[in-house]
């Protein structure tokens, strides 16, 4: 565990985070993360509520974040984002919630849902729904 913490930190060192260190969830062999951490702001955007993840998920986050979501928005918006209204970070449970199959990433503290974004234009909030939600928006 003490390794895994090590490694965390080393691999957020540098990002523009605010988190804090999580205790390890789950065992060995099934549910958890050896040292997960819950996020509340990530590139400038505020994650509400937190996320619990890994930090190489928040390392690839950030950069998704920073390099694609905010260039989009400013280009295609001209405004930014400052809130990712988290649905679903850690959950123990099986891919599309299943009595059976393989395990979500979720049950890894490996994945993230969406729930909306908020901008800092008054009036451009945008709502995930539907596998095509935001075709064209922040592509």
């Amino acid at each position: 565990m003490a390794a895994a913490r090590r490694q965390c930190e080393a691999l957020l060192q540098g990002i523009q985070i605010e988190y804090k260190p999580l205790a390890p969830i789950g065992r060995s062999g099934g549910c958890g993360a050896p040292a997960p951490v819950a996020v509340t702001r990530l590139g400038g955007v505020a994650m509400s509520p937190p996320a619990t993840l890994t930090c190489p998920m928040v390392a690839a986050l950030h950069s998704w974040i920073t390099q694609a979501v905010q260039p989009a928005a400013r280009k295609r918006l001209h405004t930014e984002v400052t809130e990712i209204r988290t649905a679903t970070s850690y959950a123990c449970r099986r891919r599309n919630n299943s009595s059976s199959g393989k395990m979500s990433e979720h049950s890894k503290a490996n994945a993230l849902d969406m729930a909306g974004f908020s901008f800092a234009a008054k009036g451009k909030n945008v709502a995930v729904g539907g596998s095509n939600w935001g075709e064209g928006l922040l592509a």
